[in-house]
C-alpha cells in the first residue's frame, strides 16, 4: 500500500486545501469532479456551481471549441506537462473578466478511471512587472545607445567574443551591429596588424589583475579606412569580487590623431609660420576647451537624467520584492536583493558623478576661506558616521587659503570619510594638520587605518578607482577623483603616502596662501 493510499480521507482533503495554486480535477468527459478552495477564490465560483460542470467554462469562449478537442488529444496519450511551457494561456472568472494563467496537466489513475489533474496559477502580476521591465530595459538601451561612442561588453575568455557592441559600430567601422556580434573574430580581423601584439599584452593584463584597460589602437575600416581609437574597459566583478566580464567604452580620436599629425608638419617650418601656427594652436585650444566643457555638460546631463529611470526601476524591482518575497525559490529572491542592491549602488554613483562633473561648471571664485572653519563643516556633515566609527578627529591651528569655501569642505569630507571607511580594527584616530611651503599651504590628513601598498598609491586617484571589492568596502571611486579635480582647479596638487598595509596613511594636498 502506497503512502498516500494510507493516508484518511479527511488529510488529504487537508493536503488538497493547503496547495496554495487552484486544482481543478476533471473525468475523461470533462466534467469536474473537484476543486480546491483556491479554484473558489481565483474563478469567483462557489464550490458546488463547479461540480459537474464541463472544464471549459474556466476558459474563454473563444478558446472553448478547440480546447474540447484538445482535451481528448491529452486523454488518448496522458502526459506530465509542466508549467511554464511558453503557452499564452487564459482562464475566465463567473464575472467575464479574464486573466493570464499558468496550467500544468497530470494524468490520475482512480477506481478504474482516468483523471486529469489541473493546477492553475495566476500570473497577471508577474506580467506586468515582466512589461515593466522590459519597458526600463528598452529605455536605458536608448540612453546607451545615444552616447556618441561604442559601448560594448565582451566575455573574459580567449575568444573575446562581444556579448554587446552598440549601433554606433557601423558609423565608426562601416560594419552592422549584427556583424559584429555574429563573426566572433571580426574584431581581430580588423585590428591594426602593427597593434595587435600590444593589444594582447594590454588585455592579458586587465584580465590577469583587473587593472582597468586603457589604451589607443588602430582598426581597419570596412572602406579600408584607418581609425584611431581610444578605450577604455574594466572587469565587472559580482558581490563576492568574483569577474563576470569586460565592459567598456571606444570613442574615436581619428580627428585628434590628425590634429597631432598637422601639429608635427607645423613643427617642420617652426620659424617660419610662428604666427601662422600660434593662431591654429590658440583656435584649437579653444575647441579643446568648448570640447570639455560640453563632455562635462554632457556627463552631468547623463547623470541627471538617469535618476528617475532609475527611481522607477527600483520602485518595481522593489514592489517584485514585497509581494513575491517567500513565493518565488530562493535563487529568485537573491535575484531581487540583487536588484535592490544594484540600483542603491547606482543612485550613489550617479550623485557621486554629478558632484564631480559640477567642480568646474559650478565652482566659485577663490576667496580666502579659514580651513578650521571648513574642517569644522565636513567634521559635523560627517558627525554620524564618526560617532559610528568611534573614531577621534583633532587638527593643529590650520591656516587661510584661497579657496571656494564649499568645495573645501567636501575634500575635508571626502578625504576624513575615506579615513573613516577604511579603519583598521584598533580605535580610529584622523589628524589634520599644516605647514607653509613659500606661496602654498600643505595640509596634511593622517589617519592609523589599513593603510595602501605604494604599488597603487599612484592609482587611488584615477575616475572609478578601486582596491577593494564592494562587499568589503561600499563605494565608487569617485571621492578621491573628485578632491583631485577640485585640488587641480585651485592651482595645487594632491597626493597620499603610506607606510603599508595596516599602518595607516597620510592625504597631502597644497592650496594657495591667502
Amino acid at each position: 500500500m502506497s503512502a498516500a493510499s494510507s493516508l484518511a480521507p479527511d488529510t488529504l482533503r487537508g493536503l488538497l486545501e493547503a496547495i496554495p495554486d487552484a486544482l481543478v480535477i476533471a473525468d475523461h468527459d470533462g466534467r469536474i469532479v473537484l476543486v480546491n478552495s483556491e479554484s473558489e477564490r481565483l474563478f469567483a465560483y462557489r464550490r458546488e456551481e463547479l461540480l459537474g460542470q464541463p472544464i471549459e467554462v474556466l476558459l474563454p469562449e473563444r478558446f472553448r471549441d478547440r480546447h474540447i478537442a484538445d482535451r481528448a488529444a491529452y486523454f488518448a496519450a496522458p502526459r506530465v506537462r509542466p508549467m511554464g511551457k511558453g503557452l499564452e494561456l487564459y482562464g475566465r472568472r463567473k464575472d467575464g473578466r479574464e486573466f493570464p494563467v499558468e496550467i500544468s496537466l497530470s494524468p490520475l489513475a482512480a477506481d478504474g478511471k482516468l483523471l486529469v489533474v489541473a493546477t492553475i496559477r495566476d500570473v497577471s502580476e508577474r506580467r506586468q512587472a515582466e512589461a515593466q521591465l522590459r519597458k526600463m530595459e528598452a529605455r536605458y538601451r536608448t540612453l546607451v545607445e545615444g552616447i556618441p561612442a561604442v559601448t560594448f561588453m565582451a566575455a573574459l575568455d580567449e575568444g573575446v567574443n562581444e556579448l554587446y557592441v552598440s549601433p554606433q559600430i557601423e558609423e565608426l567601422l562601416g560594419f552592422s551591429q549584427a556583424e559584429w556580434l555574429e563573426n566572433p573574430v571580426l574584431w581581430y580581423t580588423q585590428l591594426h596588424p602593427d597593434d595587435r601584439g600590444r593589444w594582447h599584452a594590454e588585455f592579458a593584463r586587465t584580465c590577469a589583475t583587473g587593472e582597468p584597460f586603457r589604451s589607443v589602437y588602430r582598426f581597419v575600416s570596412r572602406s579600408g579606412r584607418q581609425v584611431w581609437v581610444h578605450g577604455e574597459a574594466h572587469v565587472v566583478r559580482d558581490d563576492d569580487g568574483r569577474p563576470l566580464f569586460l565592459q567598456g567604452v571606444a570613442f574615436d580620436i581619428t580627428g585628434i590623431k590628425q590634429a597631432e599629425e598637422d601639429l608635427k608638419a607645423l613643427n617642420l617650418t617652426l620659424e617660419q609660420r610662428v604666427v601662422e601656427r600660434t593662431a591654429v594652436a590658440e583656435e584649437r585650444s579653444q575647441e579643446l576647451a568648448r570640447s570639455n566643457a560640453a563632455l562635462e555638460q554632457f556627463g552631468y546631463v547623463v547623470a541627471h537624467d538617469l535618476r528617475q529611470p532609475l527611481r522607477t526601476m527600483k520602485s518595481y524591482i522593489q514592489k517584485l520584492a514585497e509581494r513575491y518575497t517567500g513565493q518565488l525559490d530562493p535563487q529568485a529572491d537573491d535575484f531581487i536583493t540583487r536588484g535592490v542592491n544594484a540600483a542603491d549602488r547606482m543612485r550613489v554613483l550617479i550623485d557621486d558623478l554629478l558632484a564631480y562633473s559640477r567642480v568646474r561648471t559650478q565652482g566659485k571664485e577663490p576667496a580666502p576661506t579659514d580651513c578650521g572653519s571648513a574642517l569644522a563643516s565636513a567634521c559635523a556633515n560627517l558627525q554620524a558616521a564618526i560617532e559610528e566609527a568611534g573614531s577621534t578627529v583633532t587638527a593643529d591651528a590650520l591656516p587661510t587659503v584661497l579657496a571656494d569655501p564649499t568645495q573645501l569642505v567636501q575634500v575635508f569630507q571626502n578625504l576624513i570619510g575615506n579615513a573613516l571607511k577604511f579603519r583598521a580594527a584598533r580605535p580610529s584616530r584622523v589628524h589634520v594638520s599644516a605647514r607653509r611651503q613659500r606661496d602654498l599651504w600643505e595640509i596634511a590628513i593622517a589617519d592609523n587605518g589599513i593603510g595602501i601598498e605604494p604599488q597603487y598609491l599612484g592609482r587611488i586617484f584615477g575616475l572609478g578607482e578601486r582596491l577593494h571589492s564592494i562587499s568589503s568596502y561600499p563605494g565608487n571611486g569617485i571621492g578621491l577623483a573628485t578632491c583631485e579635480k577640485i585640488v587641480e582647479r585651485h592651482g595645487g596638487r594632491i597626493w597620499a603616502a603610506s607606510p603599508g598595509p595596516d599602518r595607516g596613511s597620510t592625504f597631502y594636498f597644497t592650496l594657495p596662501a591667502a
